[in-house]
């Protein structure tokens, strides 16, 4: 994620931005007044992503919870409109693509706790694991063999980890 706009925007400056420009492959974040483009996440992190939005959407829709929304939705954290979900959702999910840090990924954990997110798993293709975040509680880092918990957020949502990731077979 890199930044491309070093000067202060606002949401609305934000919302009248082409939704990606010709030439680029990008997609774009406004963080605190800054633009940043987000790469393409890959074919392992769609992966990924697809299990994620999919196993906990069959269990909220099953409990009747809500709704679950991939982040193609667009999110703002602090206010509410109609083009955007603006306000914290109570569980949040970020799988690491081929360009995220795990530096940036847990900045972005701090940013949905603060405006209340109450769950958020990340996920680390890379090394097949997660971390789980809970406002006011340490982080529970989860390995391959390990279980994510919708903890009092999801009650009763367990999800392997080992299940998530795909087995890739090669032709």
């Amino acid at each position: 994620m890199s930044s491309i706009d070093r000067q202060s925007m606002t949401i609305a400056q934000f919302e009248e931005l082409p939704a990606r420009r010709d030439d680029s492959v990008f997609d774009y974040e406004l963080i605190h007044g800054e633009v940043f483009e987000v790469s393409p996440s890959g074919t392992l992190p769609s992966i990924v992503t697809a299990s994620l939005t999919r196993k906990p959407g069959d269990f909220v829709a099953a409990n009747d919870l809500g709704v679950v929304m991939s982040a193609e939705g667009g999110y703002i954290l602090s206010q509410i409109t109609r083009e955007f979900f603006r306000g914290a959702s109570d569980f949040a999910v970020e799988v690491q693509s081929q360009n995220d840090t795990k530096r940036v990924m847990r900045r972005n954990v701090k940013l949905y706790l603060a405006a209340g997110t109450r769950l958020v798993w990340l996920v680390f293709t890379g090394d097949r694991a997660a971390e789980v975040y809970q406002p006011g509680l340490d982080e529970i880092v989860v390995g391959a063999d390990g279980l994510l918990s919708g903890a009092d957020t999801l009650p009763g949502l367990s999800l392997p980890v080992c299940d998530i990731f795909p087995t890739l077979r090669t032709p």
